[in-house]
This record gives structure tokens, sequence and C-alpha cells, in this order.
């Protein structure tokens, strides 16, 4: 009986691919799935970005003497849902501050050199550390000394970033594997295995910055999952390419009996 099924769901799988278009099919996944990945790359290069802006600003900042002019807790709430109450609060901390240096006074209002929110206790803590014309030590950006900020941190966001955005290129790569590989597998090879290359390097890379420049106590375990999940996304495409071969063989030897045939 089992053999009967097999047999019947293969025989269903080689009609469907006999009758199939590998172009439009190939054509609808990049209609819909370009805009996904170019968001992907957003996310990619905004990351980058900001590690490097980070990594920068903890290494070059000078630190000067510098007065607080306000502080105060920021909150924006935004509906998440057509439910009512259903609604989500950001806080942030707005700790304006002055400074001089090189004799021209200045003023900021960042506190870490890569800027983020975090809980309501959290934000409350920071802006209780800084009250007004509390007199405190900021940190300059030697390079743009019209950028300041009151504590080095070394923020996981960005690092995190890079990961999230390389999600939309592997699901976009393996379904364009997967639903035109089948009829070209040597080329959906080469894209399977360029994408999950491409993925691996930014996730080692992104590792290798993250081990060389964090400080260990500042590092968190889970970013280590974070870092070891990019790496196995890179099996997506390739995992695609695997399926698309199978696909091909039941399309040859479909094709081969209906020749006969």
């Amino acid at each position: 009986m089992r053999d009967r099924i097999d047999a019947d769901r293969k025989q269903i799988i080689q009609e469907a691919l006999l009758s199939a278009n590998a172009g439009c099919l190939l054509k609808s996944v990049l209609l819909f799935g370009l805009p996904i990945v170019g968001i992907g790359g957003f996310f990619v290069y905004l990351g980058l970005s900001k590690i490097h802006d980070q990594a920068r600003l903890n290494d070059v900042a000078i630190s000067v003497p510098a007065t607080i002019v306000s502080s105060e807790v920021r909150r924006s709430t935004t509906k998440t849902g057509p439910e009512v109450g259903s609604t989500s609060t950001s806080y942030w901390a707005d700790i304006k501050f002055t400074y001089e240096y090189e004799g021209k006074e200045q003023n900021s209002n960042r506190v870490w050199p890569v800027g983020e929110g975090g809980s309501a206790a959290n934000i409350r803590a920071i802006v209780e550390r800084y009250p007004p014309d509390a007199q405190v030590i900021a940190f300059v950006d030697s390079e743009d000394p019209g950028m300041a900020f009151l504590e080095k941190r070394w923020s996981q966001m960005p690092y995190l970033s890079v990961s999230i955005g390389c999600l939309p290129a592997v699901f976009v790569a393996a379904l364009g594997v997967l639903v035109a590989g089948w009829k070209r597998p040597g080329i959906a090879m080469l894209s399977g295995l360029g994408v999950g290359v491409v993925v691996i390097f930014l996730s080692v890379l992104t590792g290798d910055h993250y081990l060389r420049n964090v400080p260990a106590s500042e590092r968190v375990w889970w970013m280590w999952l974070v870092l070891a999940g990019s790496c196995a996304l890179a099996l997506g495409p390739l995992v695609a390419v695997i399926k698309a071969r199978q696909l091909n063989r039941l399309y040859r030897e479909a094709t081969e009996a209906a020749q006969s045939g």
C-alpha cells in the first residue's frame, strides 16, 4: 500500500513538473522577493556601519569635562495591532549636555556611541545618574568635535542587525532555487553556494569583529548563538539545492517516459 501511495505521489509531482514554467515561477519569486532582500540588505548595511562607528568612537574618543543641561525620560507609544490596547512603548534617555573642545563650546545629547532604548527602569536609572547641572566626563569624537557621548559602551544591536538582515536573502534564495532549480540544477547549485558563501562571510566577519573588539566583560552569551545561527542560515539555500536536484531527477524520468511513450 505504501509503495502505491509513493508511486501516486511521484506521478503527481512529475506531472506538475512537466506542466510548470520554471521561468515564470522564478520571476514571481524575484518580483516579491527582491524588495524583501533590499530591506534585509539595508539592515546589513546599517549594522556594519554602526559596528564600524561604535568601534571607532570607543577607540578615538577623547575625554573632556561636561555639564548636564537637562535630563529626562522620553517615551514613544505605537499601535501594534487592530485590537484595542495593542500598543508598544519604547523609552530613551534625553540628556543634553555642553562641553568645550579646542576653545569652542559644543553640545550633544548622545549617551552612548551607538544609541538605543531600553526598559523604563533602565532608562530612569540612566537619567538619575545625570541630573541637571551635574559636572561629568564626556567623550568627544576627535574627528568630529561636534559629536560627543557620555558613556563608552558596546551595544549588541548592530551585530544582531547583520544577522537579521541575512534572513531575507537566505529565504528568497532558497525559494528561488527550489522553484526553478529543478530544471537547471547546475545554476541552482552555483546560486545556492554563492548565497551561502556570502552569508558565512558576513557571519564570520561579524563574529571576528565581535571577538576582537568587544571586551569580554561586555559580551553577552546569546550573541554567540546569534552568530552561530547566522552561519547555519547558509544551509538554507544548500538544502534547497539538494531538493532541486531530487526534483530534477524526477523531471528527467518523466521527460524520458513521455518521449519513449
